[in-house]
Parts: C-alpha cells; sequence; structure tokens
C-alpha cells in the first residue's frame, strides 16, 4: 500500500511498480550522495578538476 501526502487514503499498487519507485528514489539519492562526497573531498584537498562544476 502507498499512503497519499494529500489524505490519510491508501492506495494499492502493484509490487512492480513500488518497486520501481523505490529503485528510482534510490538512485536519486545515491547521486545526491556522490555529489555531496565529491564535493567535500574537492574541498578538503583542493582537487578541483574531479569535479569541474565547483569552483571555491
Amino acid at each position: 500500500t502507498l499512503a497519499s501526502e494529500s489524505d490519510s487514503k491508501k492506495v494499492e499498487i502493484p509490487y512492480s511498480v513500488a518497486k520501481t519507485l523505490l529503485e528510482s528514489k534510490i538512485k536519486e539519492l545515491r547521486e545526491v550522495i556522490e555529489m555531496v562526497v565529491r564535493r567535500h573531498i574537492c574541498k578538503r584537498y583542493g582537487i578541483y578538476h574531479l569535479w569541474p562544476a565547483f569552483q571555491p
């Protein structure tokens, strides 16, 4: 079941849909974590060539 944010009704969704939604969210979170870690490394060690988009 998937609870809607706008109301308390529960909606039944197929396992495959739930799996796809979770995989998508996990991928998104991994990308954010990778960006944060890379930025931290770049700032700490001054190796900005690893992340050209970030300049001090």
